[in-house]
């Protein structure tokens, strides 16, 4: 028997309750793998922090004829923060009983997040916001990868948010979001490096 129909308009309300403004947030992760109409690759995180849930932040790593994308940087920071070389592809089913694919070495752990909100147009005309992931940092003790490898103070967050603000993309199409446009913020590609350090963040 079927219990509910999906209702976008009532899902993107959830925002209400959750983060809703621009800023560094720590909490904990979860996954989602899906393919724009275009055919770009992308990961969906959700970030379940103290301040509340960001929701649907995709993070587009490849495109349909296998071109990379600056948001694999996200991924591979991602990475080195949690100490993995590898990750995989695991398969699950929602509470409406539909497949998806995630990645189980993301799940619930604990990381931060530099996050821009995003003003849009929504299909009807309204306003509404979604969130960009600007860079990854440690929950520990809020390093990039990048000054983690480098043995560097924690300085890369607070400095970006004195200058990070909101970004106004109304009137604009926005239908596929925002397809490879990420800062980065460090790149897994020194893993034995870090290994030396012995953790620690």
């Amino acid at each position: 028997m079927s219990f509910m129909q999906y209702d976008q308009e009532s899902a993107e309300k959830a925002e209400s309750s959750g983060i809703t403004e621009t800023g560094a947030y720590i909490g904990l992760m979860s996954t989602a793998m899906g393919t724009a109409n275009t055919g770009t690759k992308y990961v969906e995180f959700t970030l379940k922090s103290e301040a509340g849930s960001a929701n649907w932040m995709k993070v587009y790593y490849e495109k349909a004829d296998g071109t990379e994308l600056s948001g694999k940087n996200i991924i591979n920071a991602i990475m080195g923060l949690l100490r993995l070389n590898a990750i995989t592809i695991g398969h699950s089913v929602d509470s409406a009983n539909t497949p998806f694919e995630f990645i189980p070495e993301f799940q619930d752990k604990p990381i931060g997040l530099v996050l821009q909100k995003v003003l849009y147009t929504k299909n009807d005309g309204g306003d509404g916001y979604k969130f960009d992931i600007k860079f990854p940092f440690s929950a520990k003790t809020r390093v990039t990868l990048k000054e983690a490898l480098a043995n560097s103070p924690a300085e890369a967050v607070d400095k970006a948010l004195m200058t990070l603000k909101d970004k106004d993309e109304r009137g604009q199409n926005n239908s596929q979001g925002n397809q490879g446009g990420f800062s980065g913020g460090g790149q897994a590609q020194d893993l034995a490096s870090y290994d030396q350090m012995g953790g620690g963040f």
